[in-house]
């Protein structure tokens, strides 16, 4: 029987996860500046950021549904007209309410059975209930994972301890991945991490499924035996968060507390690293017009800022 034990990530840790602790911890601190600057603008991008969330998280296990429908099942409250669609209304459904209620959720059993039942409140199978022997596995790991909080371990390295042990336990007969995903959320927002209602991890976890498995299989081994290291999901998921936070700093950036420029903002949209479609950077930047879009990146060209590539609708861009 694996025995719940936290105590791995209360002793030194590798230098590479504490030099991850501190980048998300500074940009962490710009939240509220950056929340005071671009108000107006993050509300917009909240609401794209659930239904990106549901999509990707629902893409991640086989269930694909065009994006006007997807946006009609979680906004509109349309009626599923098949098991599909009921797993992506079930996961707007939670979604919608751990981003309005997660301050009266937390990692304990009647949150966890919660947030499966809700996933599953819109088809005719009632969620819930745990599988036959893994209630007292839930028990013991909820309780370990406050007993280390209260004894002062660091959020982000307990959080994906707590969900990787969630996933391996597995409670339910379908759905635990949805709702290790939502917990994760719970949790982080409970920390004050607010950056996964403006860019969901969800997101990054279906750019690149290969690496999630990966790490979660790599602290699989001897998990079963009590000779495991959570180590490859902790940095696994701190360097998702990081991404996060660097692409809130991108899209929305501050230049000595003060909001940037429009323009600006444009030519920060431009990936270096890639070519990036018009469609793609206007879509990380949904307070700027496309006509705003369409001039900056003219005049970036002929300033020699950034390169265009392809013409017409083919066109891309990557920044110098």
């Amino acid at each position: 029987m694996h025995k719940f034990d936290y105590s791995e990530i209360a002793g030194t840790v590798p230098a590479d996860l504490a030099g991850l602790i501190r980048e998300i911890s500074e940009l962490k601190s710009l939240e509220c500046i950056r929340e005071d600057r671009y108000g107006g603008e993050l509300e917009k991008v909240r609401l794209e950021a659930l239904l990106s969330s549901v999509t990707c998280s629902n893409r991640l296990e086989g269930t694909i549904a065009e994006a006007g429908r997807i946006r009609a099942l979680v906004l509109e409250k349309a009626e599923p007209s098949n098991r599909d669609e009921e797993r992506i209304a079930g996961y707007g459904d939670a979604l919608r309410r751990v981003n309005s209620d997660h301050n009266r959720m937390g990692m304990d059993p009647r949150s966890i059975a919660s947030l499966h039942r809700i996933t599953m409140s819109r088809g005719p199978r009632m969620g819930g209930g745990f599988k036959p022997g893994t209630e007292e596995d839930i028990e013991s790991m909820t309780a370990e994972y406050s007993r280390a909080r209260a004894g002062g371990a660091e959020p982000l390295f307990l959080i994906p301890c707590a969900i990787f042990d969630l996933l391996s336990i597995a409670p339910f007969q379908t759905g635990n991945e949805g709702v290790a995903r939502l917990l994760t959320s719970v949790l982080l927002l409970n920390e004050g991490f607010g950056v996964c209602k403006l860019f969901p991890m969800e997101k990054r976890f279906c750019a690149d499924p290969g690496e999630y498995h990966k790490a979660f299989a790599m602290s699989s081994e001897g998990w079963k035996e009590n000779d495991w290291t959570y180590v490859p999901f902790i940095r696994f998921f701190l360097e998702t968060l990081l991404r996060c936070y660097e692409e809130s700093d991108r899209r929305f950036p501050l230049d000595n507390g003060r909001k940037v420029k429009k323009n600006d903002r444009v030519l920060r949209a431009v990936p270096s690293d890639r070519p990036a479609s018009k469609n793609e950077i206007c879509s990380g930047l949904p307070d700027v017009s496309r006509r705003t879009v369409d001039a900056t990146l003219t005049k970036l060209v002929a300033d020699g800022k950034i390169m265009k590539k392809g013409t017409f609708r083919d066109a891309k861009y990557v920044r110098v």
